[in-house]
């Protein structure tokens, strides 16, 4: 694992344990009065969890998860002729 590849796995983890957070804050901790603060909360709180999954998408196209050339040498490799 190299440097850009820890930045980027320190910032998804980040978003997530913010998430998790402010969800936890949310529900059990801290009680606030005003609705409409609360309705604020809720509404970033679903921001940083949908800019983490774009993050994590992201990180999957970069990394070439998806790529059907890696996966199908990746098969050849192991034996793999024919999947079910």
């Amino acid at each position: 694992m190299d440097k850009k590849d820890f930045l980027i796995f320190a910032t998804y983890s980040f978003l997530l344990i913010l998430y998790a957070l402010s969800i936890r804050i949310f529900t059990y901790g801290i009680e606030i009065r005003d609705i409409f603060i609360k309705q604020q909360f809720v509404n970033f709180s679903g921001l940083i969890l949908l800019l983490a999954l774009v993050l994590t998408f992201n990180i999957f196209l970069i990394k070439g998860i998806f790529d059907i050339n890696k996966i199908n040498s990746v098969k050849n490799e192991i034996g793999i002729t024919k999947v079910i």
